[in-house]
């Protein structure tokens, strides 16, 4: 039941009390983007609370998830009234909020992930976040950390040796790491 103070409301919009009609307040109400609240304590004190309209921020897009080795760079668009960001993880597809590891408090639209196992691959999804609440979830990306492949030096000081339906070599020891394939071309003409 919604209880009208005539009293009350002719001081917050300083209307006399014989002329307001409820037709005017709720058009006040619908074109105020702050409304003001007062409320009475019953000993003739009051007390006023401005309420912002805040909304929970949009969902955040464009999330990408870039392997590296043991780590995981996450990158997104900024979203705009955002004061914040929370990652949500799993080692399994279909990450939500209720069943990702959730990574709290960041504040920039990026993010590196660091101790991951290399061969496991990691889903994400990110939240923004304001004084209002946590927005929907973005899309789901993923990515799998790797060891980096080095491709070894090709040899120096190599000899061939002809001989009859096969080829001998020498030469300093390969480095590290050492190749476990060769190829033998003849020189280009």
């Amino acid at each position: 039941m919604l209880r009208l103070d005539l009293f009350a409301l002719n001081r917050i919009y300083n209307i006399p009390t014989e002329v307001f009609t409820m037709k005017k307040f709720i058009f006040s109400i619908l074109t105020t983007a702050a409304i003001l609240v007062t409320g009475y304590d019953g000993g003739g004190s009051s007390s006023s609370n401005t309420n912002n309209t805040t909304t929970v921020p949009t969902v955040p897009i464009g999330l990408t998830a870039t392997a590296g080795n043991a780590q995981v760079a996450l990158a997104w668009a900024a979203v705009s009234g955002a004061t914040s960001y929370n990652i949500y993880y799993s080692t399994t597809t279909g990450v939500s909020t209720t069943s990702g590891t959730k990574i709290s408090g960041i504040t920039a639209a990026s993010y590196m992930q660091i101790s991951l196992t290399n061969g496991t691959p990691y889903y994400y999804i990110v939240t923004a976040l304001n004084s209002a609440g946590e927005s929907t979830a973005s899309s789901q990306a993923t990515a799998t950390p790797i060891i980096p492949i080095t491709v070894p030096t090709a040899p120096t000081g190599l000899i061939a040796t002809a001989g009859n339906a096969q080829v001998g070599s020498r030469g300093p020891p390969f480095p590290e790491p050492r190749p476990t394939i060769f190829t033998i071309r003849p020189p280009p003409a």
